[in-house]
């Protein structure tokens, strides 16, 4: 591997792990409210586990809820959208391919 690569572990193998996910293929989002979670803990595989958990698994979520909550309410959003708005790039996650360009403004 050349020095200064970017390595992206692939979590697609035990995500997709029939012994952990039963079907994993399939779209079922019940089998996360079977009550049962906290004995599942290798499910949160993306989320590291033991010493490597993932110390923002809960602050960030909560953070970004309330920062995008706070800015709902403040700000006016206006994306600018080009001809490349629609368009995305995948690289470890989903990007615009145009940045997706935004304006906020204070209300008034």
């Amino acid at each position: 591997v050349p020095k200064g690569s970017l390595i992206v572990p692939s979590c697609y193998p035990a995500l997709h792990d029939p012994e952990v996910y039963p079907n994993p293929d399939v779209f079922d989002p019940e089998r996360w409210i079977t009550g049962d979670a906290e004995s599942k803990t290798k499910n949160w595989l993306v989320f590291g586990a033991g010493a490597h958990d993932c110390l923002a698994r809960k602050y960030v979520p909560l953070t970004m809820a309330a920062m995008i909550g706070k800015a709902a309410l403040e700000v006016d959003w206006v994306h600018h959208a080009t001809s490349r708005s629609e368009e995305i790039r995948v690289f470890a996650t989903l990007f615009p391919m145009d940045e997706c360009p935004l304006v906020f403004t204070k209300r008034k």
